[in-house]
């Protein structure tokens, strides 16, 4: 079924609003009912993740981080160590960053500014170390800062080692739909596989080997 550019505008319209906020997603699916969950989720995603390259090198400025950093020690000492868990999720959340993207402009700040690096680990680059940390925080030294990343990764679905496995698992889950339907319906194509033995540089999931019309678009790939 195909969705209406003004159906389309007023949920975009609808995320605009709210798509900083952790539920956004179930708010947009209780306005808009009638769409499949999965549709408004690609739509989201589309939208949060184009919002963030908008505003990342903003964040990425130094004045920027080091605003962050400050802001996050401050708020860090006011509460106890059992109660901060959450502070870098609604920290990311009050800037607009996704939550993984603001754990590492926090993790990198504290590292150079309290010498995490020094530790046994710190043979590679620091970029290294950090990307390092990002993907294994139980190696983070410091442990309340570590919980913190932890959670972080935790909830964020755009961004992350986590949001990451699920992209690749949703991948692959609808190339095998894909395949499986073309197989049904008789329609020839090419594999990754085939075109990479027939050396194409580019191998999308499936070329078909005789392209069809939908919508007055040629469809080959």
């Amino acid at each position: 079924i195909m969705m209406s550019k003004d159906t389309f505008l007023k949920i975009t319209a609808g995320i605009e609003a709210v798509w900083f906020q952790r539920d956004c997603l179930q708010r947009i699916c209780k306005d808009f009912p009638h769409t499949p969950r999965d549709t408004l989720l690609s739509i989201y995603s589309q939208y949060y993740q184009l919002q963030t390259k908008r505003s990342h090198g903003s964040h990425r400025r130094e004045s920027k981080m080091d605003e962050y950093y400050h802001k996050y020690q401050y708020m860090s000492a006011l509460g106890s160590d059992g109660s901060t868990t959450e502070l870098l999720l609604c920290l990311s959340q009050e800037v607009h960053l996704a939550p993984t993207l603001f754990a590492r402009i926090i993790l990198e700040q504290c590292a150079l500014k309290n010498q995490l690096l020094h530790h046994p680990n710190t043979g590679a680059s620091y970029s290294a170390v950090v990307s390092s940390w990002m993907k294994h925080p139980s190696s983070i030294p410091d442990k309340k800062l570590q919980a913190q990343v932890k959670h972080c990764i935790l909830n964020d679905t755009h961004y992350g080692p986590m949001a990451e496995n699920l992209k690749h698992s949703v991948g692959y889950q609808y190339e095998y739909l894909l395949q499986e339907k073309l197989e049904e319906l008789g329609i020839p194509f090419l594999g990754e596989k085939d075109l990479r033995e027939k050396g194409y540089d580019k191998t999308p999931d499936f070329k078909l080997e005789v392209p069809f019309g939908v919508c007055a678009c040629m469809v080959r790939v």
